[in-house]
């Protein structure tokens, strides 16, 4: 075998051994080799400045600026990958203090012939003032007979946070918090951040709605009414006082009553044959054998 050392050129001599009979070959031949570093780190050409970046609600982008290269024949995807400390690229680490940064690395992981991972840079991303965070909620109409106390969870329901139009995950995030005012006509928003959301400054941001009273307006759908008939048994349900009307194809009427109740089931004796059962606007065709 060959063993060759030290990076750069080098010349590489096959002869044929002095004092051994080879009645193949006579004389040298010669060939001039380079030999190059595979690591990936020698591929780089410009690595990533440190920088603060700060929280945005979107994942931050490092590559954009074009600060970092490598060299012109490497492909990216398939002779390197650029890969993080951390797959969260948005948040500000959960781990850092108020004077204590974590910063994320920025590597080059080599891929194939090109081996081993190479740093290239360090970033952090840093709290945004809480006060420009924005609380979207609207006023609030009162449901038939709702009391204003029983409002303050549907309220609760309906509010986003956003940062500069970007909407934010509230759970595991903020608290959001709701009171009543004294005359009950108006309803404070208080959202703070949760203990573990290093994204804002401290803080709380805080939206008043008005309570409008039940206008009566709302559509109420009305309950869906039902017939049957089996075995025997007649089925009516959400037909209190309609007429209910069992007739045979002939036109004659075998049953005829008042529905008294929301659920009502009455036993009627029918001959075999085919039938038709109206009550109200609710009409079934069944079959008696």
């Amino acid at each position: 075998g060959i063993s060759l050392k030290g990076l750069g050129d080098h010349t590489i001599t096959l002869e044929v051994r002095d004092g051994v009979p080879n009645q193949n070959f006579t004389g040298k031949v010669t060939a001039n080799v380079t030999l190059v570093e595979n690591n990936i780190h020698s591929a780089v050409v410009s690595t990533i400045a440190t920088k603060n970046y700060t929280y945005t609600g979107k994942p931050v982008d490092v590559l954009t600026d074009g600060s970092l290269k490598l060299r012109d024949d490497l492909k990216a995807g398939v002779d390197y990958k650029v890969v993080y400390s951390t797959e969260d690229l948005t948040n500000v680490p959960t781990n850092s203090g108020t004077t204590v940064k974590t910063g994320i690395t920025v590597s080059v992981q080599g891929l194939g012939i090109w081996g081993e991972k190479d740093p290239v840079g360090t970033f952090y991303i840093v709290p945004e003032k809480f006060e420009k965070l924005s609380v979207n909620v609207d006023d609030y109409t009162l449901k038939y007979a709702e009391d204003p106390n029983d409002a303050l969870e549907s309220i609760k329901e309906t509010v986003t946070v956003s940062l500069n139009d970007v909407e934010l995950p509230i759970k595991d995030f903020f608290t959001v918090k709701t009171g009543l005012s004294t005359k009950r006509d108006k309803i404070t928003v208080e959202v703070t951040a949760a203990t573990s959301n290093k994204n804002f400054t401290s803080g709380t941001a805080t939206k008043t709605v008005s309570i409008n009273p039940y206008t009566g307006n709302e559509t109420i759908t009305p309950p869906v009414a039902f017939v049957s008939y089996a075995n025997g048994l007649l089925t009516l349900t959400n037909l209190d006082g309609a007429i209910a009307t069992i007739v045979s194809l002939n036109g004659k009427a075998a049953a005829r009553f008042t529905v008294s109740g929301s659920d009502v089931r009455k036993a009627v004796t029918l001959a075999p044959g085919f039938y038709i059962l109206s009550a109200g606007k609710t009409v079934s065709k069944f079959i008696v054998r």
